[in-house]
Parts: C-alpha cells; structure tokens; sequence
C-alpha cells in the first residue's frame, strides 16, 4: 500500500485529495489472494510524502485489491468499504464460517443469495433516519408497520427491541426486489458486545 501510494505521489497524484485509497493490482497479480482493508492507527500513523503539496500526508483509510475482486467484483469493494467505515467481519472464524448471518449482509458471505448491508448497519451509515426506527426500551408489547428497507420512502424500516443493556433483537422487512431471495428477510438479533456481533433469524 504504501509502495503503492508513494509512487502515485511522485507521478503528481495529489493524495491530499482523498480521503481514501483503492489500490487495484493487475489480474496476475497472483501474490495478493485476498483483499486487505488497512485503517490507520493513531498511535503510529502511516504517512507518505506527497510531492504536490511538498509535505507529509497521513493515511487514514486504504483497500489493496486481491485475486478475489476478479471473482466477486462489486461485492468484494462494498465488503472493505464496509470496514473502512467501521463495520466488523460477520463470519465467524471458529466452526462454519457463515454460520451468523449467512447470506444476508455483505459483512458476511460476500458471494451470498442477498449480499447488502443490514437494516442496522444501513441505520449506522446514516441511511435510515433515526425516525425510521421504531424502539422498545421496557417490558412491553407493541406492534408496528414497517416498509421494507429495499424501498425508498417514508414509514419505519427497523423495529429495535432492547433485550439487555448490550443486546438487541431488529426485525426489519427486506423483499425479493431486484435479487432473487429465496424467502424473505424477518428478524435480527444483535449481540454488539461478543465477536459474533448478528446472529440471522429469517
């Protein structure tokens, strides 16, 4: 990455410019298997002489593109992305790995029947507004309407229910639109505080 970067900088790209990095190899770049996603750390942050601006500049967020961009394509940009912007893998590294979510949630199994981000992640990204969410912080029964997230729109996408102090169930509503699900996705549960963070109720 670095290597990468420093000779975009003397070639004139100015990379104060960006925010982030996608570093594509060519196909016979056979090294490279799997796709690394690198997110500085502050205490020893990574910086690059940038010869437009003739000073150092720190790099926060970068993809290096592997052998499985060509498989996946897309898919594999929206997983790192996802990363880049603070979203954990969902597979699970002990066991069957896609025993969590499966399919549905590109954090997930990338090559699955419904690779999209979740409701709750869509709700992180600030793509579902928080009068869009439907809570339920005390004992209680409700029951609410929600529009499915494939949609656009007005109306309650995700219906939150606080279980714990660190645990929540979020159903939301997801049809067939455009991907041909085999059934259609109903409910969420939550744990943020243990490694495998969702676990797909469908």
């Amino acid at each position: 990455m670095k290597d990468a970067l420093a000779g975009a900088a003397d070639a004139g790209l100015n990379l104060a410019d960006s925010d982030m990095f996608y570093i594509v190899p060519t196909s016979t770049a056979d090294a490279i298997t799997h796709t690394p996603t690198w997110v500085q750390n502050p205490a020893t942050p990574t910086q690059i002489w940038n010869k437009a601006t003739n000073a150092w500049v720190t790099i926060k967020r970068a993809v290096t593109f592997g052998q499985d961009v060509w498989n996946w394509g897309y898919k594999v940009a929206d997983h790192e992305t996802g990363h880049t912007f603070g979203l954990p893998d969902l597979y699970a590294f002990n066991g069957e790995q896609h025993q969590y979510v499966g399919g549905w949630d590109v954090m997930g199994k990338v090559s699955g029947h419904a690779p999209q981000f979740l409701g709750w992640h869509a709700w992180k990204f600030g793509w579902i507004n928080d009068n869009q969410v439907s809570c339920l912080d005390t004992n209680d029964t409700y029951s609410t309407t929600l529009n499915g997230v494939e949609h656009g729109g007005d109306g309650y996408k995700l219906a939150v229910i606080q279980s714990s102090d660190t645990t929540a169930y979020v159903a939301e509503s997801r049809k067939a639109t455009g991907s041909p699900l085999p059934q259609p996705l109903r409910a969420v549960e939550s744990r943020p505080s243990r490694r495998d963070s969702v676990r797909i109720h469908s």
